[in-house]
């Protein structure tokens, strides 16, 4: 049997971290909880990662600057962040400069994981795709 996929998320808040623990194992991935920086980075470097998950709503994690190593660790895995959609707008320069590939809002981080994951680190190999991704993290409730 092969093994499945690693997605790092750096989070810890206990119910968002279990639901998208959840939602990852349902959809065929090996998801690593972090709950620190250094944890975060601890299984960044002792796994092959094929996408990372990051919380920018907590600054005690340093999201920018977990998603300038992890982005150093993981090459050409993607790395996403999420946060409240009101405070998108100010932070996405700062963190598309850090090398977060794609910035979501809480609700399509926890609504549409599944779909995100197909787009950015699909089972089936297929090559991604960030512009659908984008659409999916954009669409209205």
């Amino acid at each position: 049997m092969a093994e499945k996929p690693q997605v790092l998320v750096l989070e810890d808040d206990i119910m968002f971290s279990v639901r998208l623990e959840s939602v990852l194992k349902k959809s065929g991935y090996a998801p690593l909880m972090a709950r620190s920086f250094e944890q975060a980075l601890q299984l960044a470097e002792s796994t092959s990662l094929v996408l990372s998950i990051v919380s920018f709503g907590r600054a005690h994690l340093r999201p920018l600057e977990a998603v300038t190593r992890l982005k150093a660790l993981t090459k050409t895995s993607p790395v996403i962040g999420f946060l409240s959609h009101t405070q998108i707008p100010q932070v996405r320069p700062d963190a598309k400069a850090a090398g977060c590939d794609l910035l979501v809002p809480n609700s399509s981080i926890t609504m549409r994981l599944p779909q995100l994951m197909a787009r950015l680190a699909p089972l089936d190999g297929a090559v991604i795709d960030m512009d659908s991704a984008q659409v999916i993290a954009e669409e209205e409730e």
